[in-house]
């Protein structure tokens, strides 16, 4: 399977990682 980044999965990313920093991991 081919995966394709969308700047809206770069963004979710980015969302989940911010969340997990906040989260204190």
């Amino acid at each position: 399977n081919l995966k394709i980044t969308t700047p809206q999965d770069l963004a979710i990313a980015e969302f989940i990682l911010s969340k997990r920093e906040e989260a204190g991991e």
